[in-house]
């Protein structure tokens, strides 16, 4: 007997085909977690009903929009509620409304035409609504600030089964805490209204080094950009190939507004401009680390391969014995179909600028992700030595972190450690999920527990 034949909306069970397609391709720890069911939700009423059917007999469910939890925050071992079918995309003079499934590149080619956009996401596959949620960092992020500072209004579903509309007007510590914070532990946000920019001229970069230049480079440039321009966004992205015989590669990529970066303090060997224009410029989100797709397949029987990440911010320059310690960390002892990826991201500009959200690392210098990807065949050793590499490469550079870690790079050594990701707004943020989910519905986000480590 099927036990979720109650739900009106189509619901995938394991061993059928759309339960497959509803698994990730990479999942982000060890083990992948199977769901007994997926909620296959194209409206709000579908939403309403999945949630009123996993709370009245008590079966956990995660909410997933994106799929992109690098913690697996958004599958559950009971209930997934997919909200990937909430897709319409409304625009309106200086605002767009969002379904909670919208996409980042469905999002920008909608508003390119109209000479706007909304500063979130690197990568086309990434759910807008829920990188808003937990900060929403994006290509021009350091021009115009975050996806959460953008955040006008959200209609959210609470456990009750009321819908509200959280702005600055209207249940606004609701409002506050979605803003930044409001990843699956308040409610379902079934949209979100977001204040759109203006699109502007672009010059994207990329640029290589020598990997034995490594160590300078990423010294050069963390004393350099930074702190520099606001209109400018360079990153770094420092990878071990799956192929043993590619060796290891240092790449910068990123945008201007208008001209050309400066490179003097880091003269690249190699190095492509191109100019943008605004509309052109407003689609320009690839990140070229990004190996993965985040809308492809598993095929049948295959198993869900691993891409392991661990992330942190960085308070006080990394010192050339720990450069030195990190690169040869990821330059050795490779292994064949292992992808290792240390990806360096400025902060600064205006994602610096004083906002009351919950984001407790508006003045960090740069974040750190090292990352590793396996393929699907992967055995179980080379899946564990994967793991200790991420490990080994956080643990070397947490002597110069600033304590903090990005809630949309949620840790999983971190998930219970709300302070780790919102600092002082932790009293906060717990007196809003007590207001508005009361009974603890809400689980599949980073941990708000009346005490620490619950």
């Amino acid at each position: 007997m099927n036990p979720f034949a109650a739900l009106p909306m189509p619901v995938h069970l394991p061993g059928s085909t759309g339960h497959q397609h509803a698994r990730k391709v990479f999942i982000g720890t060890s083990a992948e977690v199977v769901p007994a069911a997926v909620a296959e939700c194209a409206t709000e009423d579908d939403v309403r009903a999945a949630v009123a059917f996993a709370l009245a007999r008590g079966v956990p469910f995660a909410l997933r929009g994106g799929g992109h939890s690098f913690a697996e925050l958004s599958t559950s071992e009971g209930l997934v509620i997919d909200l990937s079918g909430l897709n319409p995309i409304t625009a309106g003079a200086g605002a767009v409304v969002v379904g909670a499934g919208v996409r980042v590149g469905a999002l920008a080619d909608a508003l390119a035409p109209l000479g706007r956009l909304v500063p979130v996401g690197w990568c086309r596959s990434v759910g807008v609504v829920g990188a808003v949620l937990g900060g929403g960092y994006g290509v021009l992020g350091r021009h115009y600030g975050l996806g959460a500072d953008h955040l006008l209004s959200a209609r959210v579903l609470l456990a009750d089964g009321r819908t509200v509309r959280a702005a600055a007007d209207e249940h606004p510590d609701l409002f506050w805490a979605l803003r930044g914070a409001g990843g699956g532990s308040f409610g379902v946000v079934l949209s979100a209204e977001l204040r759109t920019r203006p699109s502007v001229p672009l010059t994207a970069v990329t640029a290589t080094w020598p990997f034995e230049r490594a160590v300078d480079v990423i010294d050069a440039w963390q004393r350099t950009v930074p702190g520099s321009d606001p209109r400018v966004n360079l990153e770094l992205s420092c990878t071990a190939p799956d192929r043993l015989d590619r060796p290891p590669e240092i790449t910068l990529f990123g945008v201007a507004v208008g001209g050309a970066p400066d490179l003097s303090a880091f003269p690249p060997t190699w190095v492509r401009v191109d100019h943008l224009p605004a509309e052109a410029a407003a689609t320009h989100c690839a990140y070229p680390g990004d190996i993965a797709t985040g809308t492809a397949r598993l095929r049948s029987g295959d198993r869900a391969a691993l891409r392991l990440s661990r992330a942190e911010f960085i308070a006080t320059p990394l010192t050339h014995p720990t450069l030195t310690a990190l690169l040869d960390h990821l330059a050795r002892d490779r292994d064949h179909a292992v992808y290792r990826d240390l990806e360096i991201t400025p902060w600064g500009g205006a994602i610096a600028a004083p906002s009351d959200t919950p984001i407790a690392h508006r003045d960090a210098s740069f974040l750190i992700k090292a990352s590793a990807q396996t393929g699907t065949r992967a055995g179980a050793e080379l899946r564990a030595r994967a793991s200790a590499w991420v490990d080994r490469s956080w643990s070397l550079v947490h002597p110069h972190a600033a304590g903090l870690g990005y809630p949309n790079y949620p840790d999983p050594h971190h998930l219970h450690d709300p302070a780790y990701y919102y600092g002082p707004h932790v009293p906060r943020l717990r007196a809003v999920k007590t207001a508005y989910d009361p009974g603890g519905a809400f689980t599949s986000g980073i941990g708000l527990g009346s005490s620490p480590g619950a």
